[in-house]
């Protein structure tokens, strides 16, 4: 590998060293976030946007933002994440004017955007502690379809039989999720190619 512009490998190794040595001496902890529980009074007030955009970025902002209240307590509702992250997590980047979502939840007084120039942090203000059980999310992957099989009824989905993906399933008989159904179509190609290439050996 060719040699880059400016590198001075003697520099770079004390300054390296450095870093390492400040982040060696910090107390970091790692956290593990088991559950998220939403209440019914928050998902009754997702479901008063009456708009199944805004209600699926709204559920994934109050996820998140339970998410990082639990690793700390003095969030206060607080989400750091990108828009384009949460609007993807919602099911809602493909639409156009999607950032128009933000702006109406904050006009419904449902989030509270940073003061700070070129920070996309959002406060959500409609999280509660207490109220009769909703949903209990474990499995943090397509959080959205959480609310979506509260808001349906929950027919139409289900966990996938190989990774316990929940996912809305096509016909009442499927069992995998997208990816899972893919893999297992692959393996059963691979072993139908192998018994014909044996058979063809014999």
């Amino acid at each position: 590998m060719g040699r880059m512009s400016g590198y001075q490998p003697s520099r770079w190794d004390k300054t390296l060293t450095s870093m390492v040595r400040t982040i060696a001496g910090q107390s970091h902890e790692l956290y593990c976030v088991e559950q998220v529980d939403i209440v019914q009074p928050e998902l009754e007030k997702i479901a008063a946007l009456n708009d199944r955009h805004l209600e699926k970025l709204a559920f994934v902002l109050l996820v998140y933002a339970k998410s990082k209240n639990k690793m700390n307590p003095n969030n206060n509702g607080w989400v750091s994440q990108k828009t384009k992250v949460l609007l993807k997590e919602a099911g809602v980047s493909r639409l156009k004017n999607k950032e128009l979502l933000i702006y109406e939840l904050t006009r419904k007084g449902y989030i509270t955007p940073s003061r700070v120039v070129d920070r996309e942090d959002v406060q959500v203000n409609f999280a509660v502690e207490i109220g009769e059980a909703g949903i209990a999310i474990r499995d943090f992957r397509d959080i959205v379809h959480y609310y979506s099989r509260w808001k349906e009824g929950g027919a139409r989905y289900t966990h996938c039989s190989d990774c316990g993906l929940l996912f809305r399933r096509a016909s009442n008989n499927a069992k995998y999720c997208a990816g899972c159904k893919k893999e297992r179509e692959l393996a059963w190609k691979r072993e139908n190619m192998r018994k014909r290439r044996l058979a063809f050996v014999e």
